[in-house]
């Protein structure tokens, strides 16, 4: 990661971390299977929390809900359910921007368990597309290659939406930039 650019901070923990097996079909879709506890960040690690006050956005897609009330500090904060309705909903915090896989049944699961809404909600639904609200029905980016993998693609997708709305883009803008990235991550072996 430090190779790609990025600045790390880094609790580090004496377990291993969930092992995982994946699925890819002759079209590159994929299907995961994990096994273990989860390994994630908690807000009462030692980490440099106080410096997300300086972010123009941030995705969180693990924490607990202190770390939650951390990343609100940035400007703007886009989330994944995985983090779980009820540290949503005990966090008691605004969420710009909740990004989903309406192809996910735990995911749509979370989302309807929410009792604060988020302000903006996207579910993305593939090579479909997906639909914003608000905002509606978006098209999927035409792809000028083939799908080679699609790990990692709906972060992708994630990051390239964080970054609009962190620029000021508009919704449907940010879409799109998070539509080019989530295609050209699946057009890739791998999730960079």
């Amino acid at each position: 990661l430090k190779r790609l650019g990025l600045k790390l901070s880094v609790k580090w923990v004496d377990r291993p971390t969930r092992r995982g097996v994946s699925f890819i079909d002759s079209n590159g879709e994929r299907a995961i299977i994990v096994m273990g506890d989860r390994i994630q960040p908690s807000g009462d690690d030692p980490l440099p929390w106080e410096e997300l006050s300086n972010y123009q956005g941030v995705f969180i897609s693990a924490g607990d809900m202190v770390a939650l009330k951390y990343c609100r500090m940035a400007k703007i904060l886009t989330a994944t359910p995985r983090l779980g309705a009820n540290t949503i909903n005990n966090s008691k915090i605004d969420i710009d921007a909740l990004i989903s896989s309406k192809l996910d049944p735990y995911e749509e699961s979370m989302t309807k368990q929410l009792i604060k809404k988020p302000k903006i909600k996207i579910a993305t639904e593939g090579s479909l597309g997906g639909e914003s609200c608000p905002g509606g029905k978006y098209d999927a980016i035409k792809l000028k290659g083939s799908v080679v993998d699609s790990y990692g693609s709906g972060d992708s997708f994630a990051a390239g939406v964080t970054a609009g709305l962190a620029s000021g883009w508009s919704i449907k803008e940010s879409i799109s930039l998070g539509a080019i990235c989530g295609a050209n991550c699946c057009q890739k072996f791998g999730p960079y």
